[in-house]
């Protein structure tokens, strides 16, 4: 009987030892799409500031526009 389960707790060693290595080499993947996510993150972060500048200069633009063209009108 105990060298039965001797066997089985070898085999069952086994098995957890190849599924943390898949484990280990799963997280490895994960951490560096992590990393590539994480750069993308922050690109996507600088885009998105510089179109809001832009948005808001644009508004700003508008504005200057609307109170020429009401000038423009008075005249």
């Amino acid at each position: 009987g105990l060298e039965a389960r001797t066997a089985t707790l070898a085999r069952q060693q086994a098995t957890l030892r190849r599924d943390n290595a898949a484990l280990a080499e799963n997280n490895a993947e994960l951490s560096l799409s992590n990393e590539s996510l994480t750069a993308r993150s922050a690109e996507l972060s600088d885009q998105n500031r510089r179109f809001q500048r832009t948005f808001n200069d644009l508004q700003t633009q508008v504005v200057t526009l609307n109170d020429q063209l009401g000038e423009l009108r008075t005249v």
